[in-house]
Formats: structure tokens, sequence, C-alpha cells
């Protein structure tokens, strides 16, 4: 009898941390969707403010980005998988807070390690389908909202771009 107690007190629990590790792979995966395209509405109001004239160095902080934002999965999808998707996750987002100028390349861990992590949480196929749904509607959302929330700072007087150029 005390087996069936502590075996559905454990149900609940580990579904709410597949919750929340679902949630917190989601939320990573959109602030790196979310911060490619987010200079994108701004970027006049930066080269205003830093004497910009040139319209090649307009879209130089988005190139730079970009190019970092394909590179990364090169080195964190297989990372991921030989040291564990926990420390690729967490190692990129710390590098992400204190290194700026990197922040192409270590945003793009989610898009190469979330579709695993998802993966190794859930066993059932109906499940994981649901995931993946989840991912690539967060995958899309990204890029739709992030310039109209960076016009609608910069004409507010945000002070430039609110991403991380």
């Amino acid at each position: 009898m005390e087996k069936c107690k502590s075996s559905t007190v454990k149900i609940p629990q580990l579904m709410w941390k597949k919750i929340f590790v679902v949630f917190v792979g989601l939320l990573t995966l959109f602030n790196s969707v979310f911060d490619s395209t987010i200079p994108s509405r701004g970027i006049r109001f930066v080269a205003k403010a830093l004497n910009v004239q040139s319209k090649t160095q307009h879209v130089l902080p988005t190139s730079v980005y970009l190019i970092g934002y394909v590179m990364g999965p090169l080195a964190f999808g297989p990372m991921s998988e030989l040291y564990g998707r926990r420390p690729v996750m967490v190692g990129t987002f710390v590098l992400f807070i204190i290194f700026r100028p990197l922040c192409g390349i270590c945003v793009s861990s989610p898009i190469a390690v979330t579709g695993g992590l998802f993966a190794d949480f859930y066993r059932s196929p109906l499940a994981r389908r649901r995931t993946m749904a989840l991912s690539m509607v967060v995958t899309t959302a990204g890029p739709q909202f992030a310039p109209l929330i960076a016009g609608f700072i910069a004409l507010l007087g945000g002070g430039g771009s609110p991403g991380c150029h």
C-alpha cells in the first residue's frame, strides 16, 4: 500500500519537473530567436546616436550576430551529446550574459539543443510531437514580435537598440 502512495506522489513531481524544463527550454529558444531580429526596427536610432553614416554599417550588428548564430550550433550540438544538455545550455547562457559581443554564438545553443532536450524528456511520440509543435511556434513567434517591440521602444526613446548589439 505504501508503494502505491509514494509512486502517486512522484508522478506529479516528475510531471512538474518536465513542464518546468520544457518551459525554460522554450523561454531560452524564444530569447534566441527574439534577439536575432530585435535590432531591425531600432537600428536607425542607434546609428543616429553613434553618428554612423554608412548604410553598410547599419546592417553590421545583425550580420555579425547571425554569423555567430549560424556557427554556434556546429559546436553546441556535438557538445550537448558529449557533455550533456544542461552544461551546454547553462554555460552558453552565462557566456551570453557576461560577454555581450558573443551574443550570436552563445544564443544559438537553444536551437541546437532543445530538440534533443525535449526528446530526452518525453518518450511518448504524442508528447514529443506536442512539445516540438510548441517549439516551432516559439521559433516562429520570436522574429515576428521582436521588430514590433523594438520599434515601439525606439519610438518611446529607449536610447538605442534593446538587443545585445
